[in-house]
């Protein structure tokens, strides 16, 4: 990886962490789609080679400087519109795949980019992938979606659980709560397995991906073990487990 790389990728970790904090602002949520819709138009000025109001423009710059796909960039925005606008409060199945496809999607088609990777053939893994950790992502951090008011779970999932829909907080309390999680986390590890089988031999330099792919999917087996009896916990790998699973990514 260039110096050039990873200056565009640590620009793309700020921008990412950015864009959440505005999501999850105290602000009302009509002035947090309405920050978000200027970031949005600024990122598209800057992807075209133009200047940005404020200081978003020396944040990213190292990122820009890799010319990364607009529309993806607008995606990442668009995932935090959806759950700041009301969309990721019990979402359909199909809104709970546009919004992983938006955040993790955009993410790792960025990062991608950024390695130089871009390849028709590693899009159906990136897609794969993005689902699996969007959905494992939603159920590692239940808790604090739901102080957001949010609850990413699928509103399929939960009437199949008789889970009402209406109170985050009451629903994560519901004694049937495990069972609309399995049922996300079913779906997640079937898409963790498409991903793996077509990362398995592929190229020397996306063993990132296979390390974000090993980590995350480990984390989604001790929750499915642990349960969802206290969300407010998040489970974390500790940094000698984090640092196996590095290694094993890279050299197998």
């Amino acid at each position: 990886m260039t110096g050039a790389q990873r200056a565009a990728l640590m620009a793309l970790d700020r921008l990412h962490r950015l864009l959440d904090d505005i999501a999850d602002t105290d602000l009302a949520a009509d002035d947090r789609l309405s920050i978000l819709a200027t970031v949005r138009e600024d990122l598209g000025q800057l992807a075209a080679g133009g200047e940005a109001s404020g200081g978003l423009g020396r944040l990213v710059a190292p990122l820009m400087a890799m010319r990364p796909p607009a529309e993806e960039l607008e995606a990442l925005v668009d995932a935090r519109r959806m759950a700041v606008d009301g969309r990721m409060r019990a979402p359909s199945t199909a809104d709970l795949r546009l919004y992983v496809r938006r955040r993790q999607g955009g993410l790792a088609f960025v990062t991608l980019h950024c390695l130089d990777l871009d390849a028709p053939a590693l899009d159906r893994v990136v897609l794969a992938l993005g689902e699996a950790l969007g959905m494992t992502e939603i159920l590692l951090d239940l808790g604090r979606d739901a102080a957001q008011g949010r609850l990413m779970l699928t509103r399929e999932s939960l009437a199949e659980a008789g889970i009402p829909a209406s109170d985050a907080a009451a629903a994560l309390r519901h004694p049937r709560i495990g069972q609309a999680c399995r049922t996300m986390a079913r779906l997640a590890d079937e898409r963790f397995e498409s991903a793996g089988g077509r990362l398995a031999g592929n190229h020397s330099r996306i063993w990132p991906l296979r390390f974000l792919m090993q980590s995350q999917r480990r984390l989604l087996q001790r929750a499915v073990r642990r349960g969802w009896q206290d969300v407010d916990r998040r489970l974390q790998l500790g940094t000698v487990e984090s640092l196996l699973l590095m290694v094993r990514a890279r050299y197998g």
